[in-house]
């Protein structure tokens, strides 16, 4: 229990309990009589009763909007995880397309499959889900920027000059960087609706990630070169 929760819960009492000794303290000058010492209780009971019933409903009200924002907060959080999430696939996505043009043998239906793939991703979250009106936006000029793309990335299904090639990985470059950007700024926003410990695991989750990602790519070294040295 905390500081803040310890005066929530032992002030009004401490408080209830000072007042009933100050009033027994008049009682005992005054000199009341049994009778008027009865009277005098009974209606400093009755105004105690009242007092002890506002401060639980103030108290039941305090902890209720507390717990509703503590909800909102870990929605929030999740909403932000899943865009974030969404940006940097789209990123990744449109930097693999860029990296493959001019190369031979590409296949560029499937690549601009790919490119509507992570776009219906991004269309996937409702907008009134996304808790920030900059987020919004660009996720709207995001989503236009991908029609692009896909236009561009199926042009490739035929040869096109150095300089129209040039052109197209500018378009794909273009659409990473607002991925990438937005991404930033997601994961700014989760940093503000974040306590230390859930940063703490989200560090050591992308830790975990990079050790597997590290793992996966020797593995694949090995076996290529066990592959080479068989033939």
């Amino acid at each position: 229990m905390n500081i803040k929760e310890f005066n929530l819960r032992f002030i009004p009492s401490l408080a209830l309990a000072s007042c009933i000794a100050f009033l027994l303290l008049i009682g005992y000058v005054l000199n009341l009589s049994k009778a008027e010492w009865a009277t005098w209780i009974q209606s400093f009971g009755s105004v105690g009763a009242i007092v002890a019933a506002l401060w639980a409903v103030n108290y039941q009200n305090t902890k209720e909007v507390k717990l509703q924002a503590e909800i909102t907060r870990q929605a929030q959080r999740r909403q932000l995880n899943v865009i974030n999430w969404v940006f940097i696939t789209i990123a990744s996505t449109c930097s693999k397309c860029a990296d493959r043009v001019g190369l031979e043998n590409i296949n560029w239906g499937l690549e601009a499959e790919s490119i509507e793939e992570v776009r219906e991703y991004l269309l996937s979250i409702p907008p009134s889900e996304i808790p920030d009106a900059a987020l919004v936006v660009r996720s709207i000029e995001l989503s236009q920027a991908l029609k692009r793309v896909f236009a561009v990335v199926s042009a490739l299904s035929t040869p096109r000059s150095k300089e129209i090639q040039e052109t197209i990985i500018g378009i794909l470059n273009a659409a990473k960087e607002d991925a990438l950007i937005g991404s930033t700024e997601a994961s700014k926003l989760k940093v503000n609706c974040s306590t230390s410990l859930e940063l703490q695991n989200d560090f050591k989750m992308i830790d975990l990630r990079n050790e597997h990602r590290i793992m996966m790519l020797e593995t694949l070294s090995e076996l290529k070169g066990a592959s080479q040295a068989a033939l």
